[in-house]
């Protein structure tokens, strides 16, 4: 039987929501009916890019074309490399090499995908990772343009859309006046949590007390996570208890502002950032209270990772990470998870977890 040859493309292959998802699907999906290639711009020597060679993933990355394996770790040739248009003219060649049967698209790509698409005859799906409202309704260019080719491709080349819940399905079908938009649910694997070793260990390893009370977040240090509310939020927590500590993990552009900020405001000692790593679930193991204050989130995969666990380790009620952070409902739970002596005196667990609701 003739497997079905699949590229997915994606930006790059950092610790992320969508990084996440599609690395599941390459590690996961049944290859003797599916022969899976994930496309991104550089190699960055991340967590993903170890596990997925380690697995025998094929992974092209677009840099090689141009020799540039080394130098693609520095900012600047990146930036070019993105800026002058090299980038699109490549993927168009790989899409023409490969031959694909189905491209499955990631994240703000649109632009790139409309040129590089041209010329070839394969179905087009693309994922909406993110809350649709904000994702395309702002006036930025980048915004806008995405919007644009988006439009272009679902009009013009019948691009499959994918939503990950059906609130987002029903936005997208509105938006690009469809009604043909499919849910993929973002699943998680249980068995990773399936974790022996006790939370004094992991806090040991990491050097943080057992004794501590550990906020924890993980996301990248970009706009939309909201670290600056995390930040202001977890200085008030520590001022009502002094046994507070903060845990973080993520890279990204702003880690050195909200680190400076940590220092500015005698932080230091009670918060640990650690760069992105492959055992998130012992991490949050780690963890008394897990964040997410995001600006918003399609459907954040790291919002599902807290679920299987409650705070001992074991399974937990479902959906209890999501029902920590809604509006609706995370005040109530959050007292109730060891902060209300806290929250009585100074509102600091509604800073926490008021933000603009989660789509159901």
């Amino acid at each position: 039987m003739k497997k079905t040859k699949v590229l997915h493309y994606i930006d790059s292959l950092d610790p992320g929501g969508a990084e996440t998802i599609v690395m599941n699907y390459a590690l996961l999906i049944d290859r003797q009916q599916i022969d899976m290639t994930i496309v991104c711009h550089d190699r960055k020597g991340t967590p993903y890019e170890a596990i997925l060679s380690s697995a025998g993933v094929r992974v092209i990355y677009m840099s090689d074309y141009l020799h540039l394996k080394k130098l693609c770790k520095h900012y600047i040739v990146r930036r070019y490399f993105h800026k002058s248009g090299l980038d699109k003219y490549i993927l168009r060649h790989i899409f023409h090499k490969e031959k694909p049967d189905i491209i499955h698209t990631h994240l703000r790509c649109n632009e790139i995908i409309k040129f590089a698409v041209d010329g070839t005859d394969c179905k087009i799906l693309h994922t909406v990772h993110s809350q649709p409202s904000a994702y395309w309704n702002n006036k930025t260019a980048i915004a806008q343009n995405d919007f644009k080719a988006c439009t272009y491709l679902v009009e013009k080349k019948h691009m499959q859309l994918i939503a990950l819940h059906d609130g987002m399905r029903q936005e997208l079908n509105e938006l690009f006046h469809v009604n043909d938009t499919l849910v993929f649910n973002n699943g998680v694997n249980f068995d990773k949590f399936k974790i022996s070793e006790t939370k004094e260990s992991i806090r040991n390893s990491l050097g943080i007390p057992n004794s501590k009370f550990v906020v924890g977040h993980v996301g990248r240090f970009v706009p939309v996570k909201n670290h600056d509310l995390i930040i202001e939020s977890f200085k008030k927590l520590s001022e009502l208890r002094d046994n507070a500590h903060l845990l973080l993990v993520g890279q990204g552009p702003l880690r050195p502002a909200i680190e400076k900020k940590i220092e500015e405001y005698g932080l230091k000692e009670n918060v640990t950032i650690l760069d992105p790593r492959n055992d998130i679930p012992r991490i949050l193991k780690a963890m008394d209270v897990f964040l997410l204050p995001s600006l918003w989130e399609g459907l954040g995969i790291v919002l599902r990772h807290p679920e299987p666990l409650d705070r001992t380790g074991k399974e937990a009620e479902p959906a209890l990470g999501r029902s920590l952070l809604s509006r609706e409902h995370g005040l109530d739970l959050f007292l109730d998870r060891g902060l209300s002596a806290l929250v009585r005196r100074k509102h600091v667990a509604a800073q926490v977890v008021r933000h603009p609701p989660l789509r159901p």
